[in-house]
């Protein structure tokens, strides 16, 4: 599913981010480690917390 039609960002790529980046807390920081920049900022609450749920799951299986 997109999550960032601005970017063509899908919950994969989000979530394989977070696996390959850990834990990274601002939104800038999250899009950059995409490759991408928020634009009209209407998904980054909801990427933002996709990013956190896989970053905080890596860890407890870690």
């Amino acid at each position: 599913m997109y999550v960032c039609i601005c970017n063509a960002l899908s919950e994969r790529k989000i979530r394989q981010s977070a696996n390959q980046n850990g834990p990274l807390r601002a939104v800038g920081e999250i899009f950059r480690a995409l490759g991408a920049e928020p634009e009209c900022g209407k998904c980054a609450a909801h990427a933002v917390a996709i990013y956190h749920e896989e970053a905080a799951r890596q860890t407890a299986c870690a």
